[in-house]
């Protein structure tokens, strides 16, 4: 436990002044009780992360990124441009609302993304890892306005970690109080509660934001729990203002119920 949380703390002195211009990156975020760890990872240019609780991948590599007008892909041949940490406390009605445990304490990783035919363009991703919660949101600064974002999120379950899903979105969902097989589900509105045998439960939702989209959860594969996390409607499909263009917090929330 020392021993990991000693390393922990020097890989955060690191990246905090760590400038790599590479396409190939890693780093590990943990949680301050080292529990939760948020693994991000630019590999060949391409943006994953996964997040690891106590001995358990819950979310296997999930790639990042965006499409503007449908043509230019932030989703692949990037460099890093920046890298940022700090470790903080906030008030927690910032980020999260409404949870009976409040999360006060995280470690943060600020990442900054270029693309080499768009220098100007930088896509920015912002981790906050918590004790049982790991959050997240997007920035794409310099870009024109009117552009229309298309974002490409994934969100892959690790190896059928989690077998039923709590959905409390439409009427039928209060059947069985909410809970079904996995494989029951190929679209899931946000907020999502995916339930383990192990005990855990992952909730994934976005905070609320009235000048942006409700999202949904399209599963890629019929095999195996790998989604994508789409807009509900396409008509809300979001657009850049003030040259820039910004997501609201996502939220992966941990239970734990083996405490």
């Amino acid at each position: 436990m020392i021993r990991n949380l000693l390393l922990s703390i020097i890989i955060l002195v690191f990246i905090s002044s760590c400038r790599n211009s590479n396409n190939n990156f890693e780093t590990i975020i943990p949680s301050s009780d080292s529990k939760t760890h948020l693994y991000f990872s630019l590999n060949d240019g391409e943006p994953y992360y996964l997040v690891y609780y106590k001995n358990d991948i819950l979310i296997d590599w999930s790639m990042l990124g965006f499409i503007v007008d449908d043509s230019i892909n932030f989703y692949e041949r990037l460099m890093v441009n920046n890298i940022e940490s700090r470790t903080a406390s906030q008030n927690s009605e910032e980020v999260i609302s409404g949870l009976e445990t409040p999360l006060d304490i995280y470690n943060e990783i600020y990442i900054s993304l270029k693309k080499a035919d768009y220098n100007d363009i930088q896509l920015e991703i912002v981790f906050r890892v918590y004790d049982n919660a790991v959050a997240y949101k997007y920035l794409l600064n310099n870009i024109i306005d009117n552009r229309q974002v298309t974002e490409i999120t994934e969100l892959d379950l690790y190896n059928n970690t989690f077998s039923k899903v709590l959905r409390k979105d439409t009427i039928l969902d209060s059947i069985n109080n909410g809970i079904f097989p996995i494989e029951d589900h190929d679209t899931l509105n946000l907020p999502v509660t995916f339930i383990s045998e192990k005990g855990y439960e992952l909730g994934y939702f976005q905070l609320g934001s009235n000048a942006y989209p409700a999202m949904k959860l399209q599963k890629r594969t019929s095999e195996k729990s790998e989604y994508n996390l789409i807009y509900a409607t396409g008509l809300e499909q979001p657009v850049s203002v003030d040259n820039r263009f910004e997501t609201p917090w996502r939220m992966i929330y941990i239970m734990d119920n083996n405490k």
